[in-house]
């Protein structure tokens, strides 16, 4: 038990405090725009625009490399040290996250979090790990797909509170 309600409780939202936390899309080192990953733009530097969002009163940044998992790669390193030097506020990074070694890298670069997506689904044990080895306040976990439940359009997101991990029950909550 986390001794109190569960955020996923009727009324919850009501006690939540409200935070802004833009998620800057970023493939081959640039902020993309598109839908649903589909038919990207280039849109900027992500420091820059890290950088702004910043100035217009962010609480946290979040870097998703929509590239990394797709191409099997990891988040360039150097993107998130350039978004960290111009950052006082937290920064979540994603994208190829697959063991405790490439979140041990993004947190060496910069990175206050770590967001384990497709891994996740794939291998829900990889949240415990990541708890284990850095705190479940370095962990974060979301999945956007297209393919359940009558193709709607679904997004997971779990945040991890306290010490105590969701995982095998991850993805059950919205059936």
């Amino acid at each position: 038990s986390t001794g109190g309600a569960s955020p996923f409780s009727p009324g919850a939202a009501s006690e939540l405090t409200h935070r802004i936390i833009p998620c800057l899309d970023v493939k081959d080192g640039r902020v993309v725009k598109g839908v649903r990953f589909q038919n990207l733009r280039d849109s900027g530097d992500p420091a820059e625009q890290a950088d702004l969002y910043q100035e217009q009163g962010a609480d946290e940044i979040v870097v998703l490399d929509v590239a990394a998992s797709p191409q099997g790669l990891g988040t360039r390193l150097e993107t998130i040290r350039s978004v960290r030097a111009r950052l006082h506020i937290p920064l979540t990074v994603g994208g190829g996250v697959a063991s405790v070694e490439d979140a041990r890298r993004l947190l060496s670069a910069g990175a206050d979090k770590v967001s384990v997506n497709t891994a996740a689904v794939r291998d829900p044990s990889l949240i415990d790990r990541l708890a284990s080895a850095f705190g479940s306040q370095c962990v974060r976990s979301e999945e956007h797909t297209s393919e359940l439940q009558s193709h709607s359009f679904i997004s997971y997101a779990v945040f991890c509170l306290k010490k105590k991990i969701l995982s095998k029950q991850l993805y059950n909550r919205h059936k």
